[in-house]
């Protein structure tokens, strides 16, 4: 948007990628509410995909209430399209994967959380530490998107991760246990 509107444009966005790359940007920079702002406008655009819009919907409906969904990259943006702009699922927090996975002191997330990631254990131990804190320590079920979850990512975390519809259930609970459903 800001692009455009340098090039006397106006303050329009003319392609899905602008208003993802703005909340990105919003995002990554704590100001959560200009991110609200350009869900909404993008949602009343149409200028989305109606079927990757569909499978993020069908991801949400999954969830446990008060759960953690944590996805990386652009794909991120629909779920907090799907919350802001088309005011559904508000129960889950959407977190980008990179907070949980590396956690750092200067983070606005852990900031608002209240949070010392100091405090949180060796990511050679528990390969997420952020996802770790909250099944562990906030009892919340924590998911990570398998849409938008890198390869790499999934294959450091196997032994943590449950398949549960199109996402998988982060478990303190190692992959040779019994799932936590079970538990």
């Amino acid at each position: 948007r800001d692009y455009y509107a340098s090039r006397g444009l106006g303050d329009v966005y003319k392609r899905q990628r602008d208003y993802r790359d703005d909340m990105w940007y919003y995002q990554r920079h704590g100001q959560i509410d200009k991110v609200r702002e350009i869900a909404r406008e993008w949602f009343d655009s149409g200028l989305y995909s109606r079927s990757i819009l569909t499978y993020y919907y069908n991801e949400f409906v999954g969830l446990k209430r008060n759960a953690i969904l944590a996805g990386t990259g652009p794909e991120w943006a629909y779920s907090v399209l799907l919350q802001y702009g088309a005011g559904l699922f508000k129960d889950v927090e959407v977190v980008d994967l990179s907070e949980l996975m590396n956690p750092e002191e200067e983070s606005d997330f852990w900031k608002t959380k209240g949070i010392d990631v100091n405090t949180l254990p060796d990511r050679g131990k528990v390969k997420c530490p952020g996802a770790w804190y909250f099944a562990e320590k906030e009892q919340r079920p924590v998911y990570i998107s398998q849409y938008s979850a890198s390869r790499q990512d999934v294959v450091e975390m196997k032994d943590f991760l449950y398949s549960e519809g199109l996402v998988f259930r982060y478990s303190c609970l190692l992959y040779t246990s019994p799932s936590p459903r079970d538990a």
